[in-house]
C-alpha cells in the first residue's frame, strides 16, 4: 500500500518548488525595503543635523514617527535568512540610537543646554566685546 502524498504545510512535509521561489522573492522584496530604510534613515539624520544646526526651523518629528513605524513593521516580519535578519537588526538599533540623540538633543536646545547654541553664544559674545573694545 503506498503512502498518500504529503501536504504542503505540515510538519515534515517537503517544500515544494514554489514555495521557495515564493520565499526567495518575499527575502527579496524585504532586502529592498531595509535598503529604502536604510536610505531614508540617513536622510532623516540629515534633516535633523539641518534642525539642529538651525537651518530648518521644525523639527522633523512626523518624519520621525513614520520611520518609526516603519522600522517597528521591518523588524516584526519574519526571515529564515541571517544576514537579512542581522540587517533588520542593526538598522533597528541604529534608529533607536538615533532616535535618543535627537529626543536628548531636543531637550538640550529646549532647555537652553545645547553645546552648539552655547558655542555661537560665546563666539558671539566675544566678538561683540572685540567690536566695542577698540
Amino acid at each position: 500500500m503506498a503512502l498518500p502524498p504529503k501536504v504542503p504545510g505540515r510538519p515534515g512535509a517537503q517544500p515544494t518548488l514554489e514555495d521557495s521561489i515564493a520565499a526567495k522573492h518575499a527575502n527579496d522584496i524585504l532586502a529592498d525595503e531595509c535598503g529604502s530604510a536604510e536610505e531614508d534613515l540617513e536622510a532623516l539624520k540629515a534633516r535633523y543635523e539641518q534642525y539642529f544646526l538651525g537651518i530648518e526651523r521644525r523639527e522633523p518629528a512626523r518624519e520621525r514617527a513614520e520611520m518609526k513605524r516603519r522600522v517597528e513593521k521591518l523588524k516584526e516580519s519574519f526571515t529564515k535568512n541571517a544576514g537579512l535578519r542581522f540587517r533588520l537588526q542593526t538598522l533597528h538599533a541604529r534608529f533607536l540610537s538615533y532616535e535618543r540623540l535627537w529626543m536628548r538633543s531636543t531637550r538640550e536646545k529646549e532647555a537652553g543646554t545645547y553645546r552648539r547654541d552655547i558655542f555661537k553664544a560665546r563666539l558671539r559674545a566675544r566678538g561683540g566685546e572685540a567690536e566695542a573694545k577698540p
